[in-house]
């Protein structure tokens, strides 16, 4: 294990995220609740983004570890290929197969990096946390809306 500053893993993932939305957004435009899910998804993760850069500047980022995570850095990276490579496989994009990566990345933001936060936190990066993990379950409970209308769908 290796430990990362909480916000630049952070913003990592809700870019890539974001990027995974909007472009899931586009793919699945011929559905508009499919379509309006992900772009629900994808704005929330914009206002993540913003948050946690205006967070990396009123901590004094300068490039130093500020608030490290224990992270298992393979994992994390596997992850966010599998977004990339899911982007880049168009052709056999399957909407399942979208929703349960997204879920994989809400659910790794939560569980390897918000609640993996070593050392102290003041009470504003507390809180940006705290939401940071709250949306990432609120992703995921959401996606799981998605999966079971889909499956629905299907049967």
């Amino acid at each position: 294990m290796n430990t990362h500053d909480l916000w630049t893993v952070s913003l990592e993932i809700d870019v890539a995220l974001e990027r995974l939305y909007r472009w899931l957004t586009e793919r699945f435009e011929y559905d508009r609740d499919v379509e309006g899910t992900f772009d629900v998804l994808a704005n929330l993760k914009r206002g993540h983004r913003d948050l946690i850069q205006n967070q990396r500047k009123m901590s004094g980022f300068k490039g130093k570890p500020l608030l490290r995570v224990t992270t298992d850095p393979d994992e994390i990276r596997s992850l966010l290929h599998d977004a990339e490579v899911l982007q880049n496989d168009a052709e056999s994009l399957d909407l399942l197969r979208a929703i349960e990566v997204s879920k994989s990345l809400e659910n790794a933001a939560a569980d390897k990096v918000y609640n993996s936060v070593e050392g102290g936190l003041d009470p504003i990066a507390a809180s940006v946390i705290e939401k940071l993990s709250r949306d990432a379950s609120r992703c995921c409970g959401i996606l799981d809306g998605l999966r079971a209308r889909v499956l629905g769908m299907v049967s």
